[in-house]
């Protein structure tokens, strides 16, 4: 019995120091947090003289040639790294009273002072990429953008020029990019891809029920707009794989309205179009299916 009681004291003593030992060894989990707020911004895009001149449809004098957007955005950035060599790296934005307008010149105007373009609404980004090696190897990606209900009311002549403005956007950035790229693929790229194995991504997003009102003027000379067609809708997707490969399915469902003047409401056009498209990325190679 003094020899079992003995041993029975001696293996508890064992495990007391090996308890010691594993509280000495373990070591926390780091956290580095920096967040940034602006509670209100406020950014004006304004229209090229000759783009303006250029419609013969429009007055210049009445055109509203300043887009306007305001907004509160939060920004976050967590990053954590465990014992084991694995952590974690989180981006997220949030955006607040999101809207946009029209107005004639480079004023900041109030939203009770103009009629906006695009209604208060809220939207959200956030980045997960998994980490090992504390911090030097990335092997996972998940991207996610998720917004309210958006309402999009726009005149006729109006949504001409942001359609202008857009392509000569993506016109400016293609030549800028044809200037750059080349020579940072060239410099880079093969030293970035050398010995990398594919990362794990996955891709999701999700817009609630929008509405976009096309709005025209029956009297130019009058400032009362009357609407023409409203368009409602919603969509969702995921994309999952790899860098290299990405495959998964988006659904949009909308619903098509004219405005009839002779009952003075919204008459369906198309009640209800439900889209679902899949799409299979390869490196050499795009695939996708619709199904209506």
């Amino acid at each position: 019995m003094n020899k079992y009681a003995y041993s029975q004291d001696q293996s508890s003593v064992t495990l007391n120091r090996f308890d010691r030992e594993h509280d000495q060894i373990h070591v926390p989990d780091s956290m580095f947090v920096v967040k940034a707020t602006v509670k209100e911004a406020v950014l004006q895009i304004g229209w090229d003289e000759k783009l303006l001149n250029s419609n013969k449809e429009i007055e210049s004098n009445s055109f509203q040639s300043v887009v306007q957007i305001s907004f509160r955005i939060l920004l976050m950035f967590q990053s954590t790294e465990n014992f084991d060599g694995s952590g974690k790296r989180v981006i997220h934005a949030s955006f607040d009273d999101f809207w946009a307008s029209m107005i004639h010149d480079f004023a900041v105007v109030s939203i009770r002072r103009c009629k906006p373009i695009i209604n208060p609404f809220a939207c959200e980004f956030r980045s997960v990429s998994g980490t090992t090696n504390f911090g030097e190897v990335v092997v996972s990606q998940d991207y996610a953008v998720d917004s309210d209900s958006i309402d999009i009311s726009v005149e006729k002549h109006n949504l001409i020029y942001l359609i202008g403005m857009f392509r000569d956007f993506v016109e400016e950035c293609r030549s800028l990019g044809s200037n750059l790229l080349p020579k940072v693929v060239n410099s880079k790229l093969p030293k970035q891809t050398r010995g990398k194995s594919p990362i794990a991504t996955t891709m999701g997003f999700q817009f609630q029920p929008w509405s976009l009102t096309l709005l025209s003027k029956m009297n130019p000379n009058i400032a009362i707009t009357q609407p023409l067609l409203n368009i409602k809708g919603a969509g969702s997707g995921k994309l999952d794989g790899y860098t290299c490969a990405l495959s998964g399915e988006c659904r949009l469902e909308s619903s098509f309205f004219f405005f009839s003047r002779n009952t003075g409401g919204w008459v369906h056009l198309i009640e209800s179009l439900p889209l679902s498209v899949e799409l299979e990325y390869q490196p050499d190679d795009v695939v996708s299916k619709s199904m209506i």
